[in-house]
C-alpha cells in the first residue's frame, strides 16, 4: 500500500507497535530438544539472505538462544505492565 503514510510520516513518531514472535513447545518438551530447535533456528536466521529479508521488513532478529527469547518475553510483559498502570484498557472510554 504505497499510498498509505506511516505514522512517522504523519508526524506521530511516538506511536509504535512492537511485537514478539517465536517458536514455542509444550511444557513437557525436554530442554535438550528446545536447545536443538533454538540452535537450528539460529542457524537459519544467520543465513544472510533470510536475515536481510527479515530486517528489511523491520523485524529484529533475536535468534541466538532460547534464553534470549525468554528475556524478550520478560521485557514485553514488563512494558505491557507499565502500559496497564497508565491506562485501564478494560475500561477504555
Amino acid at each position: 500500500m504505497p499510498d498509505v503514510k506511516t505514522v512517522r510520516e504523519l508526524a506521530y513518531p511516538e506511536l509504535e507497535i512492537d511485537g514478539l514472535a517465536g517458536f514455542f513447545g509444550g511444557g513437557a518438551m525436554p530442554d535438550a530438544l528446545r536447545d536443538r530447535i533454538a540452535s537450528d533456528i539460529a542457524a537459519v536466521c544467520a543465513e544472510p539472505e533470510l536475515r536481510r529479508r527479515l530486517e528489511a521488513g523491520a523485524h529484529r532478529v533475536l535468534a541466538e538462544t532460547r534464553a534470549e527469547l525468554q528475556a524478550g518475553i520478560a521485557r514485553e510483559r514488563a512494558w505491557l505492565g507499565e502500559i496497564n498502570q497508565l491506562i485501564d484498557i478494560r475500561d477504555a472510554r
